[in-house]
């Protein structure tokens, strides 16, 4: 029984249920041993697995309030309201920070927020390119 990947709220309810089981000796007879030997390791799986994704969310918690997470390139051009190439081009030219995976490229909550703020001020006249 794996419980990867499952919220802490599920994986409590399911191991509530477990302990709530009362095994039938009518329907185990003379597996009765091994049955209560299995639903004991199952409980301890479930048990372990509980611990383990209530330290993941914990931990999430922690970063998210940290600002420690990944946004996509659209993401990050939505919350600043400008389009993607916008974005894209601040990552060609190296002034936004990003994380790469093989092709895929994500940017940091936290440096999102500090090139924005870095850049807040009056609206000054772009730069003019000199061919």
């Amino acid at each position: 029984m794996s419980a990867n990947g499952k919220p802490s709220a599920w994986i409590a309810d399911r191991l509530s249920e477990m302990r709530a089981q009362v095994l039938d000796p009518a329907i185990y007879q003379e597996m009765m041993p091994q049955a209560l030997q299995a639903q004991t390791a199952a409980i301890a799986k479930l048990e372990t697995a509980l611990k383990a994704a209530q330290w993941d969310e914990e931990k999430a918690a922690e970063r998210a309030a940290e600002g420690d997470y990944l946004l996509t390139v659209a993401q990050v051009s939505e919350r600043w309201g400008v389009c993607q190439m916008a974005v894209r081009n601040l990552i060609y030219q190296r002034r936004l920070r990003v994380v790469q995976f093989g092709t895929a490229v994500r940017v940091r909550a936290c440096h999102a927020d500090e090139f924005a703020r870095a850049n807040e001020g009056p609206w000054r006249k772009p730069l003019r390119r000199v061919s």
